[in-house]
């Protein structure tokens, strides 16, 4: 991922990040001046939870086996790539015009078919670490509404991910047809 992408990514899920934690106060401060009660709050870092359970143990491992192996693919073609440029470096000044630009195209065309192999790559990744820790998070989830329930908590907070800070609200404080009533 390119410098750029990382500060955009980064910069998308602070402003997800702010947008929910900022939901999540305003619906903790509307539920406290409608009168309906304590809300007692709690959070939960869940990337810690899930890290520790054994079943994400061996996802971890696949999906390192798969980035070493997407990782080497990546290295022999930029090996490969500067292979290349160095012999167009080397015999440049033997070459025609016409060659010089064909060869230089040629490198700028394999030097844009690593960019677009490393990024399918990354989405790759990230699309299978999805699928495999999916059914690990509905069980956290689930253990989290649990929790919840058992202890009293209005509102579970998630403290390790900013996906989705609101992990858990009980529904008597569900607000969302009073919002939609007034944007009408």
């Amino acid at each position: 991922m390119s410098a750029i992408q990382q500060k955009l990514s980064l910069l998308s899920k602070g402003k997800s990040f702010f947008v929910g934690f900022g939901l999540a106060i305003g619906f903790m401060l509307g539920v406290g001046a409608s009168g309906a009660g304590d809300v007692k709050v709690g959070y939960v870092d869940t990337d810690n939870v899930i890290s520790q359970l054994p079943d994400s143990k061996g996802i971890q491992e696949k999906m390192k086996k798969m980035q070493e192996g997407a990782e080497a693919e990546m290295q022999k073609m930029a090996k490969d790539l500067q292979t290349a440029f160095e012999d167009y470096e080397r015999k440049k000044t033997t070459m025609t015009e016409d060659t010089k630009k064909k060869k230089e195209e040629e490198l700028l065309g394999k030097r844009q078919q690593l960019e677009e192999f490393r990024y399918q790559k990354q989405n790759e990744l990230q699309k299978k670490t999805g699928e495999l820790l999916k059914p690990i998070e509905e069980k956290v989830m689930k253990a989290v509404e649990k929790v919840a329930k058992q202890y009293g908590y209005s509102i579970v907070l998630n403290k390790g991910g900013v996906a989705n800070p609101v992990l858990y609200g009980d529904k008597s404080h569900d607000l969302t047809f009073k919002v939609l009533d007034a944007v009408k």
